[in-house]
């Protein structure tokens, strides 16, 4: 596992030692395990399936903090509106306890939460001194979260690629921005744009993205008045 990424599994049971017992012989990435049951016998195998396809779902869409261990996709199961009513919230107390209990956070995080305040956004310039039109230089823009990192829609990344950026430890996740599609070509020769807002965990790996190449995110990332992200962050716990 990556450390800019929780390893998780999401399956569904009926005998949950088995399953359990067979995970330890099978996958050593894993250290803990959780388990939800229903206080009593209304929680049949299709309600069961229906979230365990719902949470694969919202597992899967955080693909920059998450690396989804399964191998298939879960079938799910076709609900009458009421039992889908009585199941998304059974799903939303699973992802209150998880967050609550400090194991992972599955909460969607809206971007209206984070307000673009110029005061709160943090810079990065590309290399080789790209600048647009108007000779302002070509940045990616990165903000601060109660969860992490958010590098921002709009921002500049670079194409060209270091050769010794394959052994990096972020060169996967740059690799999966590349395979979802989060960037498409610019106008400016080599350079592609976020075309949505992506959190990351890291500010390193969210700078190492941006400039294909291992970089030292807290020290480059600056608001714009010049202070670094671990000056700003040494000074807020201060």
């Amino acid at each position: 596992m990556n450390e800019f990424q929780i390893a998780l599994y999401v399956g569904e049971a009926d005998e949950v030692n088995k399953r359990i017992s067979d995970h330890f012989k099978s996958k050593d990435w894993w250290t803990d395990f959780v388990i939800f049951i229903s206080k009593d016998t209304n929680l049949t195998k299709s309600h069961v399936r229906y979230l365990e396809k719902k949470l694969y779902n919202i597992s899967n869409e955080k693909t920059t903090l998450i690396d989804l261990k399964n191998n298939s996709n879960p079938t799910g199961s076709k609900l009458p509106i009421s039992e889908m009513d009585d199941m998304d919230e059974f799903l939303e107390k699973i992802i209150f306890m998880l967050k609550n209990l400090g194991i992972i956070n599955l909460e969607k995080i809206e971007v209206q939460e984070i307000s673009l305040d110029k005061d709160n956004i943090f810079y990065l310039d590309l290399t080789k001194n790209r600048i647009d039109e108007n000779n302002n230089k070509l940045q990616a823009k990165l903000q601060i979260t109660n969860d992490g990192y958010r590098l921002l829609k709009g921002s500049f990344i670079e194409k060209e690629e270091r050769p010794s950026f394959k052994k990096h430890i972020y060169y996967p996740l740059r690799k999966q921005f590349e395979t979802n599609k989060y960037m498409q070509d610019s106008k400016y020769d080599g350079c592609s744009i976020l075309i949505q807002d992506i959190d990351v965990r890291s500010p390193s790996a969210a700078a190492s993205i941006v400039k294909n190449r291992a970089t030292n995110g807290p020290k480059e990332w600056k608001l714009q008045d010049g202070t670094t992200l671990d000056e700003f962050q040494l000074n807020s716990q201060s």
